[in-house]
């Protein structure tokens, strides 16, 4: 990889263990021996992670009254159950790469978020077209700058849900 300022490769970002880790969201895992993670998309883990969303009783009812034009919304919670569900399928990661994998969602949800009575989350339908197509979702435009302590705050608060997730699973397991 070149100095910050130079220009840089996007393949040298698959490059195992620098950004790229396990337990993405949406790729498989690194084979074992090798230097790059494979770089397609799942579309099996991207119907996963949009079956992590909890919908609130506000969204279930909205959607009964509108149709099918009304759709959920992925917050930090749901963001929390994702993350824990592919550390459970994958190969474990450190505290470094786990902070990345956090930070990924954090700008997501800082960049695309919208609220929706109380809760505040990205359109499930934006974040299957994100994720699952890697393209801008149609309708979507940047409304606000979105800075370096508001994705660390994020982030923070995506480990806070990690933590008491964990914390519930393991009292109901005793």
């Amino acid at each position: 990889m070149r100095k910050i300022g130079c220009r840089i490769s996007l393949y040298e970002l698959g490059r195992h263990s620098v950004i790229e880790h396990h337990a993405s969201l949406v790729h498989h895992d690194c084979p074992k021996g090798e230097r790059y993670a494979p770089t397609k998309i799942d579309h099996t883990l991207v119907e996963a992670l949009c079956s992590d969303v909890r919908p609130t009783a506000e969204e279930v009812d909205a959607k009964k009254a509108k149709g099918e034009r009304s759709e959920f919304l992925m917050d930090v919670q749901d963001v929390a159950r994702a993350r824990i569900r592919r550390e459970k399928e994958c190969r474990p990661i450190n505290m470094l790469q786990a902070r990345l994998a956090r930070g990924e969602m954090a700008i997501i949800l800082g960049v695309m978020a919208v609220t929706a009575g109380e809760k505040t989350g990205i359109p499930v339908d934006w974040l299957r077209t994100w994720i699952g197509e890697e393209k801008l979702p149609e309708g979507w435009k940047p409304n606000h700058v979105e800075g370096l302590w508001d994705v660390i705050k994020r982030g923070h608060k995506i480990l806070a849900s990690v933590n008491k997730l964990r914390e519930e699973e393991a009292r109901k397991a005793d």
